[in-house]
């Protein structure tokens, strides 16, 4: 559980020793999930790059996704999550710093979507 920014910077730090480039979800622990899905109805999912310099974002709020865009690279983005790896859009790398910074406002705002960066839907066509 991440109850604090210094649990989160621990999580992170964890994230990129143990296992390089890799994504984890969060949501509101108190918050009902739908009984046909078995999701909350918003969910964060934040990457952390193995660089330990940049990461990505995917908010999903009540099946609308979104993330927000950085700089497209050459490469694929990509992210091991349950042990496969789940691609992510071109220009979905933002600074870490970016990454934290949501992650702590959603778990102190019940949830909600951090407003210091712009969002974009998630492309239909390409990453799930």
């Amino acid at each position: 559980m991440i109850a604090t920014p210094d649990d989160l910077d621990q999580f992170v730090a964890g994230l990129i020793e143990d296992y390089g480039s890799h994504a984890a979800y969060a949501r509101v622990l108190d918050t009902p999930v739908d009984v046909d899905t078995g999701f909350p109805p918003q969910s964060l999912m934040s990457a952390v790059d193995r660089n330990g310099k940049v990461g990505s974002l995917k908010y999903d709020d009540e099946g609308t996704v979104w993330y927000p865009p950085g700089d497209p690279v050459d490469d694929e983005v990509s992210y091991a999550l349950f042990g496969n790896s789940a691609p992510w859009p071109p220009d979905s790398e933002i600074p870490l710093d970016q990454v934290k910074a949501a992650v702590n406002y959603f778990r102190e705002h019940a949830g909600e979507r951090w407003d210091g960066v712009d969002w974009t839907l998630w492309p239909v066509e390409g990453p799930t």
